[in-house]
């Protein structure tokens, strides 16, 4: 047997192998932070999915410990009827189940708590500051979350699992970034190991006790470093913690904790392995885990004892159930695209999966057989005329697709052929969808273009429309220059590049500016935005860690800039002030979102029985993937 599969003991609890499900605040509690039916049915199905464990994501153990508006609670004895439903919901699903409990600290959210937030010390992150904790409310806090924990084991979870790490409450003890007290809570362990103890304590001896703990903040020596994080994962199991699992990040260093595709897959496990030799107890990892090969080979060459999933059991709860059958090809893979969970997350939004939009509204996307049998033509082999044909297909209907260039994947295959910065992941959803198609045996036509009156020759009952979008091109003087292309050139290979390049379009192309800034012609790279910002349309790491490139790059970043002409020299802006300048440039690329393409929809209304248009062709420039892959689902699931 695989070691993968084989079993791990945490404490007295055996679980059936070594993958995780990974916690991540969903957004899906009731506002009073209550466990709902949609938590229990979307819990339940990935847990069927053949996990070892299911973490339950965050908890926060009293009001003040609030980081968003619906996010899971466990601070009244009320809320233990719930969280009962839901552990032996994902135990009759076949996996154990542990419970996140934390306390934001300073991370709390006054939006969601209207109290003051508190934390080890008086360092402000958001916009109120938050309240020193004295040494009399520091030992409540600790009986606070040995209560929780006690809640934890009354709800019938399998354990509890401590959140240490992330900059809430516990890792702001933790950190010398964070602790500046004078009193006995300045020793860094003193607060984590006490709460270790009132948990341990609350739930007895033998009951599961583990805990998540950065392995490093990637703040160097101010915050928490490995050789730190190494010392107190010593203090932390000889206060009687049963297992860590290692993360890293806080407030300050977010992206470290939930990595962009750009950064490689198993960002963390060189921490995990380093903590794992100097204790004793079981280690796990999280940090761009989302391959089944990369998830075995970390296992066997033991630089941890388990691997955790949080996006990636969100992209296919069915991971580890189509890892053990060998259905490989058939795992839905995570982007890190971030934004299906993340950006939603950070938007106060409920969360779900760009590539799996089923997750969190179960109830709206089943999948049951077609009550008629239909034939669906499908127009577009992009994400969403792809998703729509698998899925129709999925159902039992007659499925053509019809794409008019030579290969599948429409923008997103584009996208992912990013030359200078990392975009490969993308092409996990494009990859998937093609072996899809194939085999469900759709019939698939490319390099062919249709028309309004071939598609009414075809005799379909259904036609889905999902032709994408186009570049916006400004409608400005001199846009038509030679030196001119849009990004969808660039992308292509198609552009050849001068030293001097103009991007327009901050909003939507601050990716691809990184990648231009990096390639070994340009010498000057000018990003030009209307807007306030850049990378608005990413989610917030990814918008953090691509102006981070670009300033490496000595990118020239202007925002508030309108583009008024391109002229000979380069491109003549306005600025907020009414000032104009003309910025050299031999090349100008264009990326300002995209126009859909829709006339085929409109030719074709009134002349077909079932018309539906999806993707970008309905709704562009807003949620590029999610929309592609929901609007897919949603019309296929009504057919």
């Amino acid at each position: 047997m695989t070691k993968i599969f084989s079993p791990l003991s945490i404490g007295k609890m055996e679980i059936k192998n070594r993958m995780v499900a990974g916690p991540i605040v969903s957004n899906w509690a009731d506002p009073e932070g209550n466990v709902t039916t949609r938590m229990i049915d979307t819990y339940s199905e990935r847990a069927a999915g053949g996990w070892g464990l299911v973490v339950v994501e965050a908890t926060y153990i009293r009001p003040d410990g609030n980081n968003f508006r619906q996010m899971l609670g466990l601070w009244n004895d009320r809320q233990v009827v719930g969280h009962n439903e839901l552990a032996e919901a994902i135990q009759l699903a076949g996996s154990k189940c542990v419970l996140q409990i934390m306390h934001g600290g300073r991370t709390a959210r006054y939006l969601a708590t209207e109290i003051q937030p508190v934390s080890a010390s008086a360092l402000r992150p958001w916009n109120v500051n938050p309240r020193e904790l004295s040494t009399e409310e520091v030992e409540e806090m600790v009986d606070q979350f040995g209560i929780a924990a006690g809640r934890a084991k009354e709800a019938g979870y399998d354990g509890v699992y401590i959140h240490g790490a992330h900059g809430f409450l516990i890792t702001q003890f933790m950190s010398p970034f964070t602790n500046n007290r004078r009193d006995k809570y300045g020793e860094l362990m003193r607060f984590p190991t006490e709460v270790v103890e009132a948990v341990r304590n609350a739930v007895g001896p033998d009951y599961p006790v583990m805990m998540r703990i950065n392995g490093d903040e990637f703040l160097g020596e101010a915050g928490i470093t490995l050789d730190l994080a190494k010392e107190q994962a010593k203090a932390l199991e000889a206060a009687g913690v049963d297992a860590l699992d290692i993360s890293c990040g806080g407030f300050e260093s977010g992206w470290h904790q939930i990595q962009p595709p750009y950064y490689r897959r198993g960002y963390l496990v060189h921490l995990a392995e380093g903590i794992k030799e100097v204790v004793s107890i079981p280690i796990g990892v999280a940090g761009r885990i989302n391959d089944p090969t990369l998830a075995r080979t970390i296992i066997e060459k033991d630089r941890a004892d388990w691997v955790v999933l949080a996006r990636g059991a969100l992209a296919d709860p069915e991971f580890p159930k189509k890892f053990a059958a060998g259905r490989i090809d058939d795992i839905r893979k995570c982007l890190a695209c971030g934004e299906g969970c993340l950006k939603r997350l950070f938007m106060d939004l409920s969360v779900t999966c760009a590539i799996n939009p089923r997750v969190g509204r179960e109830w709206r996307y089943q999948m049951k057989p077609a009550a008629n049998p239909k034939k669906v033509l499908v127009v577009g082999g992009g994400l969403s005329g792809m998703e729509a044909g698998r899925v129709a297909a999925e159902r039992g209907l007659d499925v053509a697709l019809y794409e008019k260039a030579n290969s599948l994947g429409g923008t997103m295959a584009l996208y992912q052929g990013m030359p200078k910065l990392h975009m490969r992941e993308f092409t996990n959803i494009v990859d998937w969808l093609r072996r899809k198609l194939k085999t469900l045996e759709i019939k698939v036509e490319l390099g062919t273009e249709v028309n309004g009156e071939s598609i009414q020759g075809f005799g379909a009952d259904v036609v889905i429309i999902a032709t994408g979008a186009a570049p916006y091109m400004p409608d400005i003087p001199g846009i038509d220059n030679p030196f001119v292309f849009t990004e969808d050139d660039y992308l292509a290979g198609n552009v050849k590049l001068g030293s001097k390049v103009v991007v327009l379009g901050g909003h939507w192309g601050a990716e691809t500016a990184v990648s231009l800034a990096r390639e070994k012609e340009v010498e000057l790279l000018t990003l030009v935005e209307e807007s306030e910002d850049i990378g608005g349309s990413l989610d917030g790491f990814r918008q953090i860690v691509t102006k981070g490139y670009l300033e490496e790059e000595n990118a020239t970043i202007l925002t508030q800039h309108k583009a008024l002409q391109v002229v000979n020299e380069g491109v003549l802006v306005i600025d907020r002030n009414w000032r104009l300048t003309t910025i050299p440039a031999d090349t100008v690329i264009v990326s300002m979102g995209r126009v859909a393409k829709d006339q085929l929809a409109k030719d074709l209304e009134g002349k077909v029985t079932e018309l539906y248009k999806i993707g970008d062709c309905n709704r562009p420039n807003q949620w590029p993937i999610l929309f592609a892959m929901e609007e897919a689902n949603f019309v296929a699931l009504q057919l």
